[in-house]
């Protein structure tokens, strides 16, 4: 849980790279956290990194299949990627 709540903390100071890193070792730490999850999900996604971010997200909806959180976030990462790379659309 540290790390998650330093993940914040960084992220909301503007250390982006460093929160991510916080981030992604949170959710390792506890496969089964959905908020670390959902925080990593997050951040990966407003850095543009959308694959990480969108595998992240389904994480949290395998754990928690009911999670409006996670599954609003996964339809904005769809729609993110489908409008940078339009031509691989079905």
């Amino acid at each position: 849980r540290a790390h998650l709540n330093l993940a914040g903390a960084l992220w909301g100071l503007g250390q982006r790279k460093d929160a991510v890193k916080e981030a992604r070792l949170a959710s390792r730490l506890d496969n089964d956290d959905i908020n670390a999850h959902l925080t990593l999900a997050t951040f990966l996604t407003a850095q543009g990194l959308y694959e990480e971010a969108k595998t992240h997200a389904q994480i949290v909806l395998i754990l928690d299949p009911g999670n409006l959180q996670a599954r609003r976030l996964l339809n904005r990462i769809e729609r993110k990627m489908k409008a940078e790379n339009p031509e691989s659309s079905p």
